[in-house]
């Protein structure tokens, strides 16, 4: 488009070059006739001369005519369309142009040179790792007791060598079903920014981790076995080995736990031996033989 438009500007400097030397021959075509027309009439001069002056003058005028109010005004119209064309041409290519949003790395380009694409298609994955932040999905019960600024730990065995720490950034204020290999759950999705700091060049978008949210946390307390409580109806017992060996039977009150022990709020001292996995036969007053070697 851009080299139809210099072409027909040439063209108009052409034509318009054109215009002025017909101007000229008409002018002198105009001059020579009215000599000829004075000549004749003193008879200097046959008929068929003038005659052919006037053809002169006519045919001068008629090329005129025709560059001055056709050829110069379609080119110039000519011109006016395909700058027209150009322009829009122009505004087609810078959408052509795709400026990321933000500033970040390639991470995937699905299209190739030349592939005709649709309205939707993704054309790019842009990612930025110094702002690393993770999306899953918790069950709707677990995700109850989560609450916005909540920490993470993220772990990955064959991919970090040393744990690294988040925060509950987003909570959802929606379940969705979804399937996972335990069937078909309802899970609130939450979003965890990944709190920039040693290892974080460790993790790359796209990774899997494993996500450890402490709900609470205790500097000190005191905690068992969870193999060491015992429900009884609605009581919380737990075994303990006290003098000669006896055991008392004794509740408890517990805490916060995970999947390894549990927080005695009352009803232990710390120090005090409690019996795991208690039988039917481990009763009040019972004297039992203690394994110095499970301390």
């Amino acid at each position: 488009n851009r080299l139809a438009c210099d072409d027909i500007r040439a063209k108009i400097v052409n034509s318009k070059s054109n215009l002025r030397l017909y101007e000229q021959d008409y002018g002198l075509a105009q001059k020579e006739y009215e000599n000829y027309k004075i000549l004749f009439a003193e008879g200097a001069i046959s008929q068929k001369e003038l005659e052919e002056a006037e053809k002169k003058l006519n045919e001068a005028k008629e090329r005129l005519i025709v560059e001055r109010d056709a050829n110069l005004p379609l080119l110039e119209a000519q011109l006016k369309q395909a700058e027209l064309i150009y322009s829009e041409s122009l505004k087609k290519l810078e959408k052509t142009v795709i400026i990321s949003p933000m500033d970040g790395v390639l991470l995937n380009l699905p299209v190739k040179k030349g592939q005709k694409v649709e309205v939707g298609k993704l054309l790019a994955q842009i990612g930025n790792s110094d702002n690393l932040y993770i999306e899953t999905g918790i069950n709707e019960v677990d995700a109850a007791r989560l609450k916005v600024g909540d920490k993470v730990e993220i772990t990955n065995n064959a991919l970090l060598t040393e744990s690294l720490q988040g925060t509950v950034e987003y909570i959802s204020p929606i379940a969705e079903a979804v399937t996972t290999s335990q069937g078909e759950q309802n899970q609130v999705k939450i979003r965890i920014t990944v709190d920039t700091g040693r290892g974080i060049d460790q993790l790359k978008p796209g990774f899997n981790v494993n996500l450890k949210i402490i709900l609470e946390q205790k500097d000190k307390a005191i905690v068992v076995p969870l193999e060491a409580v015992v429900q009884n109806a609605k009581k919380e017992l737990v075994y303990v080995v006290g003098q000669d060996n006896i055991v008392e039977e004794r509740e408890v009150r517990t805490g916060l736990s995970n999947e390894l022990f549990t927080e005695i709020i009352s009803g232990l001292s710390v120090g005090e031996k409690v019996i795991l996995n208690p039988s039917e036969g481990i009763q009040n007053g019972v004297k039992v033989i203690v394994d110095a070697a499970s301390n």
